[in-house]
């Protein structure tokens, strides 16, 4: 069945549903005008829905014309069935469209046809149909044809879908003499639905043209899709071009995402289609993140927004207590990553009370739902006893877990381990998991997925395996030739230039190659990174490395880094004492535990109540360094009154590892040595990183104990692999000899 060879354009009837008095207030309207401009709001963003709800919900309760009340009822049904400018209210929906049905049976009818179908309330929907069908409903006779045609519900007779199909063409067709665009459409789809005996893509299109020649926009977008499918973009990108340029939101967003043109979906984006907001969003995000805050907020006055959307919104915000109560709605919303935000807020003292306990619970709920950093900082906790007591074994467990789920930061700390240790079989492994983990990568980047794990550190350890030989034969060429690779890796040269750089500093990775990390470096500076010139500054500061110390270069680096912390510290060396405090005051204030330490051993010969508070102030951050760990305890026993070896005991009983390395400090001062090894090796064990380093010294010298070179490095060996960089550097310079 073909349309007519008619015009339809210059007979059809359009309807544009536009503002009845622009400019005029709601208050000066006219009942029938304010029932039109509430059909037009209703019909715009999401911003305007709250508007149209209060003039239908006034228009209920002035108006006396039943027909007039029964339009408004019908238009506040649908806000409320979908939740637009009103709590959502179902029952209240259905109330009113029964009570609209006399006085609209077409309408209301098929809405509440709709309403109990899409529930699969089949009877219900069928008597509802019915009621629209007797009252002139084409599209009434067609959804009771899908009901009797797919035996939704049993059939009044075998014929009876066909009958019912038949009613619909007829009078879809006298709606169509009579001018009526939109049962071209109608017909169109009719072609188009499943299983109903006379389906045919082909005569489907034909109707649809007919409609899409006749402006009317739904047929062109159904037709564009259709196109779409086919693979014939050009005829699928003209007619959403056409209905874009007559002001169609899903036709700006059908054309943004198939075009990349980002003007159709900001377009859009401001009409208040959410799909082409969210993608606007997510486009921005990648390329000018700033540039997406006006959307991110309008999403989420709107109570539209994502968890994603708001969390994203929580970290372009730079205001701490706004961000943290974004982090709270995007967390109730399901961002995990959120979750993991506000446990480092409650870490850390950002915005909120130092609390390690809440953090904690932050943490396990956001591990709960699959999040790497959540495992990562749980992992941190059990390590380091934040929160919780130490505890190797749970650690090991977040480490697996995390491992699992494909956290690059989890397989190298295990594929570190393995290559560390002093077992063949171990380092083949590593070698072994290592190149898994490279290739799982290479699938996922050939699957056009994001990268599950960071494959830059995984191409650095088979370049330190390959120049090492640890579980393959040593070839330098194939370790050049993953240098290369982990630096051409990912979006961020700059971080494939810094992280290779650290690899050049560790003897125990790529070996000591100064002047090549040096440059290295200096090339990420030139991309902008703020790592690299920090870690040029310690460089210079500390002269490590093989680096002529140069205090005034170190300087230069921290402030174009805008490292307070450790500026702060130079400028206190080079005697610049006001410009220092204030530099060390600011990073302290932002929670850096190493501005805390220095302001503490700066004011603990001169003013040493304000020592002591900033060591406590210290003490009360969770931190994994052992250099920092060291410094605190260095302090401590400077500035504080030390315990006795007996209160030691009692901490040591509760699983307190500096309480048990302290006895042994005390018991090898004191010629203790059995007692003393007892101690430090009970710390050790536990997962205390200078009892290891501390051991392994005193197993390389003897102090007490018979040498063991061979328990030394195990010692050092397992400091080196938690990252001790002592240990590391004592176990370079005895394979050196």
């Amino acid at each position: 069945m073909r349309p007519p060879a008619v015009d339809f354009k210059k007979i059809c009837i359009i309807k544009n549903l536009t503002d009845p008095a622009p400019g005029k207030a709601d208050a000066a309207l006219s009942l029938k005008q304010k029932l039109k401009r509430a059909k037009w709001l209703a019909m715009r963003s999401p911003k305007y829905h709250r508007q149209a709800t209060q003039l239908l919900e006034g228009i209920l309760k002035s108006s006396a014309d039943a027909s007039t009340q029964a339009q408004a009822k019908i238009q506040l049904a649908r806000l409320l069935l979908r939740g637009q400018g009103v709590s959502r209210d179902e029952i209240r929906a259905v109330r009113i469209l029964g009570e609209a049905l006399p006085h609209s049976p077409v309408v209301a009818g098929m809405a509440l046809g709709n309403y109990h179908f899409k529930r699969n309330q089949f009877h219900q929907a069928e008597s509802y149909y019915r009621h629209a069908a007797a009252a002139g409903s084409s599209r009434a006779y067609i959804m009771l044809s899908r009901l009797y045609h797919e035996g939704d519900i049993p059939v009044p007779s075998s014929s009876a879908a066909s009958e019912m199909l038949a009613l619909a063409q007829n009078m879809l067709l006298r709606e169509v003499a009579n001018g009526h665009c939109g049962a071209l459409r109608s017909m169109g789809m009719l072609f188009l639905a499943p299983d109903n005996g006379i389906r045919n893509e082909e005569t489907a299109m034909l109707w649809l043209k007919a409609a899409a020649k006749a402006e009317d926009i739904p047929a062109m977008l159904q037709l564009a899709t259709m196109y779409n499918n086919r693979a014939e973009k050009d005829e699928a990108q003209a007619l959403w071009k056409r209905a874009a340029e007559a002001g169609n939101a899903e036709a700006m967003y059908q054309l943004g995402k198939t075009t990349g043109a980002q003007k159709w979906l900001q377009s859009a984006a401001a009409l208040g289609h959410a799909p082409a907001r969210s993608l606007l969003i997510s486009r921005l995000l990648e390329s000018d993140p700033a540039k997406a805050t006006p959307w991110l907020q309008q999403a989420k006055e709107e109570g539209s927004a994502t968890a994603e959307q708001l969390y994203q919104l929580a970290k372009l915000t730079s205001k701490e207590t706004e961000a943290l109560s974004l982090f709270r709605m995007a967390a109730r919303a399901g961002s995990p990553e959120a979750l993991v935000k506000l446990g480092d807020a409650y870490k850390y003292g950002k915005g909120v009370p130092l609390q390690p306990i809440k953090s904690y619970q932050y943490y396990r709920l956001a591990a709960s739902e699959g999040s790497r950093d959540a495992m990562l900082a749980l992992y941190e906790n059990y390590s380091c006893g934040i929160a919780r007591q130490a505890d190797p074994e749970l650690a090991d467990r977040w480490l697996h877990y995390a491992m699992a789920e494909g956290a690059g930061w989890a397989m190298k700390q295990q594929i570190s381990r393995l290559m560390g240790s002093p077992n063949e079989k171990d380092k083949k492994s590593a070698f072994l998991l290592l190149q898994r983990w490279v290739r799982q990568e290479a699938l996922q980047q050939r699957k056009g997925n994001a990268q599950r794990m960071d494959s830059r550190d995984a191409m650095i350890l088979l370049a330190v395996a390959y120049a090492q030989g640890v579980g393959v034969t040593r070839d330098l060429q194939q370790s050049q030739y993953w240098q290369k690779k982990a630096v051409a890796a990912g979006n961020g040269k700059a971080q494939g230039l810094v992280a290779l750089a650290k690899a050049k500093l560790d003897p125990k990775e790529l070996g000591l190659h100064t002047q090549e990390a040096v440059e290295l470096l200096h090339q990420a500076t030139a991309l902008g990174s703020d790592e690299a010139l920090k870690m040029l500054g310690r460089m210079y500061e500390k002269g490590v490395a093989g680096v002529k110390p140069d205090w005034a270069k170190a300087e230069n680096y921290y402030r174009r880094a805008h490292a307070a912390a450790p500026l702060g510290a130079l400028l206190l060396k080079l005697n610049h004492t006001q410009e220092g405090l204030q530099s060390l005051q600011q990073a302290a204030a932002g929670g850096e535990v190493e501005a805390m330490l220095a302001l503490a051993r700066y004011q603990a010969a001169k003013r040493k109540p304000e020592a002591i508070a900033w060591l406590k102030k210290a003490e009360k951050f969770p931190n994994c360094s052992a250099d920092t760990k060291e410094d605190l305890e260095r302090l401590s026993m400077q500035l504080l009154p030390q315990k006795t070896p007996e209160e030691l005991k009692v901490s040591a009983a509760m699983g307190d590892t500096t309480a048990m390395r302290q006895l042994g400090k005390y018991y090898l001062f004191h010629d203790q040595p059995k007692q003393a090894m007892k101690w430090y090796e009970k710390a050790a064990n536990a997962g205390d990183v200078q009892a290891m380093r501390e051991l392994g010294n005193a197993y390389f010298i003897g102090a007490g104990i018979k040498i063991s070179p061979e328990a030394a490095k195990k010692w050092w060996q397992l400091a080196a692999v938690k990252g001790d960089r002592q240990a590391a550097a004592l176990l370079n310079i005895r394979t050196q000899n």
